[in-house]
């Protein structure tokens, strides 16, 4: 069986069980993803971050408020404790690029126990990088567009650019240059 088969069997078949698991895994990572936010958006209040239903959609999904003034375009807004608001994305950005790292990675033969535990091991951090890289940085360039449609709505952000990447398939594009990576490296013959 050639890689191509084997990824696109292991696509199918983690694709799968990452939309039927993909609340459980999310729910692992939502320690991570708080501190993430947190750090990124510190001028925002970050109130919760759990996962949610948005019609038949399973989403991640984070309250917020502003957690000091914040001056754009000649105003600034004040926090205040009863101005909330909400940004998610679809649980697909967490789980669906992770699936993709574990097929792309896999498609490629091994020729030993040792390079599996090689891309086993590559593989973990690998996979916790882009779910950082992906839903987290999505989040947070939907909270920072809310406050950029009110404030100056004609403002360049890169953040922006980056999410709108990410959201159109970006984070599955990130996870098949990590897999390629991995996969092809491990599988290469060793120098004599």
């Amino acid at each position: 069986m050639g890689p191509l088969t084997r990824f696109l069997l292991l696509a199918v078949l983690l694709g799968y069980c990452a939309v039927r698991g993909g609340a459980v895994i999310t729910q692992q990572m939502l320690p991570l993803f708080r501190i993430e936010l947190t750090w990124l958006a510190d001028g925002f209040r970050i109130d919760r971050v759990y996962v949610d239903r948005d019609g038949p959609d399973q989403v991640l999904r984070v309250d917020l408020g502003l957690a000091r003034p914040l001056s754009l375009n000649g105003r600034t807004f004040q926090p205040d404790p009863r101005g909330k608001a909400t940004a998610s994305t679809l649980l697909g950005n967490v789980t669906l690029p992770s699936a993709s790292l574990v097929a792309v990675t896999f498609a490629w033969p091994f020729r030993s126990r040792r390079t599996l535990a090689i891309r086993l091991l590559l593989l973990a951090p690998a996979a916790v990088l882009l779910c950082l890289l992906n839903a987290p940085f999505i989040l947070w360039g939907s909270m920072w567009g809310l406050v950029l449609r009110v404030a100056d709505p004609d403002r360049f952000s890169p953040l922006l650019i980056w999410t709108d990447f990410l959201i159109g398939g970006g984070g599955v594009a990130l996870a098949l240059v990590l897999g390629i990576g991995i996969g092809r490296r491990q599988s290469q013959p060793e120098p004599k």
